[in-house]
């Protein structure tokens, strides 16, 4: 199986560090960035396999579909109440929730998010 390409977005800074810092290390796994203008994204860039995204008082399921509608192929992994609960969106208008999670059980899920993204 290729890399899997996992985006942070809208994560507090320590959350976002710790995520890249675990996601790094990790063998089939790399943490890419996002333009600061979308307009500078070339063609050819890949979209992530997942988007890890933190969410504080917006509605989940609206920003989910946002980013799914501009990555159709991709994964939303929401992480929720400050980084404790973890919210799995798909194309598919359904969130399923994961529960609590520590970073390392994030890194299963961004895999298997991933897997079945090769898999359909």
């Amino acid at each position: 199986m290729s890399t899997i390409r996992v985006l942070i977005r809208d994560a507090p800074t320590m959350l976002r560090d710790i995520l890249e810092q675990v996601i790094s290390h990790e063998h089939d796994m790399e943490v890419i960035h996002e333009p600061l203008t979308p307009v500078l994204v070339p063609a050819w860039e890949p979209a992530p396999d997942v988007v890890v995204v933190g969410v504080g008082d917006w509605e989940p399921a609206e920003r989910a579909r946002g980013l799914l509608v501009r990555w159709p192929d991709s994964h939303v992994l929401m992480l929720t109440a400050r980084g404790h609960r973890v919210l799995r969106y798909e194309l598919q208008p359904r969130g399923v929730d994961l529960g609590e999670m520590s970073p390392e059980q994030l890194v299963r899920a961004i895999r298997t998010a991933a897997r079945q993204e090769h898999e359909s």
